[in-house]
């Protein structure tokens, strides 16, 4: 009776040694590191020029606004990883606009290599890298709707990280004409 409770207090330390084993594995593969990168410099891209509403004519005169709804900036020069945490480097910027009823939201990220802008509304998706070296952020980047019914979008064109001007589906072609400014806006 003596040797088998011997034999169980043993097994019981061994196991707690291999939990002990296991969690100093998972705790040391937990790190953060310091990245490299660099905020995104305001003659790229500047916030306070997409931080407010657009005025919007078409080829009709007809007047609209795209209005944005929501701005959010972050920028995090620690890369953290953990069982429960990832968070990457960068500079990140998430902004939302409504137009007739319809959001179009994009998001652009700036890591150690490259830039990331991802345009996104109803049914419609795209996204474009851009190495950290090159200056060509001023060509017109193409975001289609035309297989999704649902959306009032054809074509959502940007450049320079913001709305250049887009095309909906009843052949509207909508024009940014003035910018308006707005300080508060939801984070």
């Amino acid at each position: 009776m003596i040797e088998r409770n011997e034999k169980m207090k043993i097994r019981k330390l061994n196991s707690y040694k291999l939990f002990c084993f296991l969690i100093f594995n998972v705790l040391s593969s937990c790190g953060n590191k310091e990245c490299e990168v660099q905020q995104i410099d305001k003659a790229i891209f500047n916030p306070i020029n997409i931080k407010g509403d657009f005025i919007m004519v078409n080829q009709k005169d007809e007047i609209d606004t795209l209005k944005i709804e929501e701005f959010y900036e972050e920028f995090e020069k620690i890369q953290k990883r953990s069982l429960m945490v990832h968070q990457d480097c960068g500079h990140f910027f998430y902004y939302v606009y409504k137009f007739k009823g319809e959001t179009i939201s994009m998001d652009l990220e700036k890591n150690e290599t490259k830039f990331i802008f991802k345009v996104t509304s109803l049914h419609m998706s795209n996204q474009y890298e851009i190495n950290n070296s090159s200056k060509n952020f001023d060509k017109l980047l193409v975001t289609n709707g035309e297989n999704c019914d649902e959306s009032l979008f054809n074509k959502i064109v940007t450049k320079n990280f913001k709305v250049n001007y887009f095309l909906m589906k009843n052949g509207d072609k909508w024009i940014p004409k003035k910018f308006i400014q707005r300080k508060e806006i939801k984070y």
